[in-house]
């Protein structure tokens, strides 16, 4: 929330560009948002590049994957990656696998059921499908319906189908990103303040 305040898009959002700290027993965990390579503010001008890692991708909101990408990258991009990153943490499973050893290989978990990833042939919407079916299917018995309902709203913030909570996107576009950092803290924020365990 802090980084989209500053009118600044991250585009990097995922576990290994964030740190959890814990101090001392008493206080609350802080986390940081490293991995800034890419930061830049929202409206500047984009080259529409990226990359074929697959362990990155998977991360990224459809229209963002590939090499040359279609689409200007907006906070509802980093909304989407905030998404995965949520499911991951309400499964207790990470979707990249780390091999030990020298070579570290990422692999695809098993969990994903998409063996083709790693050769790059997965589509991307059949990636974010996969994503939103295990939020229906597998997190409400996990973490519950408000959780559940955070992460497909992250996972669907973009879509302009009955799914999205943040409604018609195009709409939430306004110079400031006034609309989406509002709808971010009331569909988002707020519902993740409110779960009681």
């Amino acid at each position: 929330m802090f980084l989209h305040t500053a009118n600044s898009v991250h585009k990097s959002i995922r576990p290994d560009n964030i740190i959890v700290t814990n101090d001392s027993p008493q206080e609350r965990r802080k986390l940081f948002l490293i991995g800034l390579e890419q930061i830049r503010a929202q409206y500047d001008h984009s080259a529409l590049r990226s990359d074929m890692e697959w362990y990155k991708n998977i991360y990224r909101h459809p229209d963002r994957q590939g090499l040359c990408v279609q689409d200007f990258y907006l906070v509802q991009h980093d909304i989407y990656s905030l998404g995965v990153c949520l499911l991951e943490l309400g499964l207790w499973s990470s979707f990249v696998v780390h091999s030990q050893g020298e070579a570290q290989v990422p692999t695809p978990s098993p969990r994903l059921e998409i063996d083709s990833l790693q050769q790059g042939r997965s589509k991307p919407r059949s990636i974010q499908q996969r994503f939103v079916a295990m939020a229906k299917t597998l997190l409400s018995a996990k973490t519950g319906d408000i959780y559940t309902e955070v992460v497909l709203s992250c996972l669907t913030c973009l879509e302009e189908d009955g799914v999205n909570q943040f409604k018609e996107p195009k709409s939430l576009d306004d110079e400031a990103g006034l609309l989406v950092g509002v709808a971010f803290i009331e569909k988002i924020m707020l519902r993740l303040e409110n779960i009681v365990i």
